[in-house]
């Protein structure tokens, strides 16, 4: 059950790396600049950093406020 599990992950995480990897590109052959993709990468992984942070912020206001009684 669990290499299934991990199998089902990862499948998905190639998949989803693949889109970028062609997106990126693309976004290469339209303009013939290496720096769109590069912005585009460093986009995506500040939004990434972002959200990460926004979670784990979450999730520690929620435990330090979580009632044990």
């Amino acid at each position: 059950l669990m290499c299934f599990r991990f199998h089902q992950t990862h499948f998905y995480l190639i998949y989803f790396v693949v889109r970028i990897g062609t997106a990126l590109g693309l976004s290469y052959a339209q303009t013939r600049n290496l720096v769109t993709p590069i912005t585009i990468h460093a986009l995506w992984n500040s939004g990434v950093i972002l959200l990460l942070t926004f979670l784990q912020v979450n999730m520690i206001s929620e435990y330090l406020s979580y009632d044990y009684n």
